[in-house]
């Protein structure tokens, strides 16, 4: 897949769960609701889990791992080789 389309990719589940923060997914259900095949849909909602945006239930479902208001995450491209594309961080601060 290409580094564009996942960054896209990515970025549309996150503003998807940023936009409706009771939002509760299973894969089979991401995968109809994005038009995405199940390796693409699964690495993207991993994605988001590692990085602490969403969590995974104990019946499958990708909810926001907090409730309220985003969390100060911004989309970021990875430096170095890694084997996904892009990673969430937080915004960086300016020193005063």
């Amino acid at each position: 897949m290409d580094a564009a389309v996942h960054d896209d990719l990515v970025r549309r589940i996150w503003a998807e769960y940023s936009e409706m923060p009771g939002l509760s997914l299973t894969i089979f259900q991401g995968q109809r609701l994005w038009g995405l095949d199940r390796f693409t849909c699964t690495t993207a909602l991993e994605l988001l889990t590692a990085a602490g945006f969403l969590r995974k239930t104990v019946g499958g479902h990708y909810v926001r791992a907090t409730e309220g208001r985003t969390s100060p995450l911004r989309m970021v491209r990875a430096e170095g080789d890694r084997d996904l594309p892009t990673i969430l961080a937080a915004p960086r601060r300016n020193a005063s």
